[in-house]
Formats: structure tokens, C-alpha cells, sequence
């Protein structure tokens, strides 16, 4: 619960980065809530199989995207049927229960070691890393640029942005979305 609480608060007093912003809307058309619709059709004709004459009901949400800072290929989080979390872009990668439980804690549990051994210390040009994944180069970083927190997401040497309420968003729509 108590960190909840440091991400709700942070999510309130965050400095936005205008180019994320300006990357995200020229991306998504001027709607960051969208996705990529090619992520979105990944998903519902992968996962779910329509007939005709028949009526599918299913579950797909869209939770945040990281800006490729290197590429073109932007990094998005998706839900679908509240058990796979899907990780669409330069990774094509499902978890599912546990694997969801453990991906969220860590970032959770790495951001709120870095604001309290770094951010708030103020302690500029610091990098603190962590390895999500064993079998993929999948690593979440926070940092202090100067005296701003920057966080971004690397898979196989190749960055992938993401501002803080965006991160805050991620953890606690993930949390809403996948609890039981």
C-alpha cells in the first residue's frame, strides 16, 4: 500500500517531457489512449476466433506505450482476457499470473528504491538498472538526467521511454486490470 501511495503522489507533481508528448500524439493520431491498431489486430485475431453468424465477446486494453528513442518501433503494454499481459513492439512476449505479478513488483519495487536512494538525494547522472527478463535483453532503468528522473525501458541496446505518470499509469492499471 505505501507504495501506491509515492506513485499516486508522484503522478501528481510530475514535470511532463513535451517531445514525449509530441512523439506519442504524431504517433497515435493526438490520442495517446489508442495503441497502435496493428497491436490491437494482433491480439483479436490471434487470441480470439470469430465465425460467422456467431458473436465473440472478449476482453483487449490498451495500457501504455515506451517511445522508441532509437528506432521506430515503439514498446506497448496490452491486457487481454484479465490473465496475459502483452508486450507488443520490438518484443512480442505474453505473461501471464505470476509472470505479471513478478514483472509489475519489480518496476514497482526498482522505481521506489531509485526515489529513495537517488531522486530524492538529488544525485545527478546516477543510473540504476534492472534485468526483467532472463532470456531477453529486457532491462528497466531510472536515472537522474541532471536533476529530472528519466525512466525508459532497453530491449536488445535499444531505448524505449517512458514519462513517469505514464509509468505511474502503467503500474496501476496493470494492478487494476489483472487483480483478482
Amino acid at each position: 500500500m505505501k507504495y501506491h501511495i509515492i506513485i499516486i503522489l508522484n503522478l501528481f507533481f510530475v514535470n511532463f517531457v513535451s517531445a514525449q508528448k509530441s512523439i506519442v500524439n504524431s504517433i497515435t493520431g493526438g490520442n495517446s489512449e489508442l495503441g497502435i491498431v496493428e497491436n490491437e489486430a494482433y491480439i483479436k485475431f490471434n487470441y480470439h476466433k470469430h465465425k460467422l453468424d456467431s458473436k465473440v465477446d472478449y476482453n483487449i486494453t490498451y495500457f501504455e506505450t515506451a517511445i522508441a528513442s532509437n528506432s521506430d518501433e515503439n514498446l506497448e503494454f496490452w491486457g487481454h482476457g484479465r490473465k496475459t499481459l502483452s508486450l507488443l513492439g520490438p518484443i512480442q512476449s505474453n505473461l501471464e499470473g505470476e509472470e505479471i505479478s513478478e514483472f509489475r513488483k519489480k518496476i514497482s519495487d526498482h522505481y521506489l528504491d531509485f526515489q529513495k536512494n537517488i531522486r530524492l538525494k538529488l544525485i545527478s547522472y546516477e543510473h540504476s538498472d534492472i534485468v526483467l527478463f532472463d532470456d531477453v535483453d529486457f532491462i528497466f532503468s531510472c536515472y537522474m538526467n541532471n536533476k529530472n528522473a528519466e525512466y525508459a525501458f532497453w530491449i536488445d541496446k535499444k531505448k524505449y521511454i517512458i514519462g513517469e505518470k505514464s509509468l505511474g499509469l502503467l503500474l496501476l492499471r496493470l494492478e487494476s486490470y489483472f487483480a483478482n
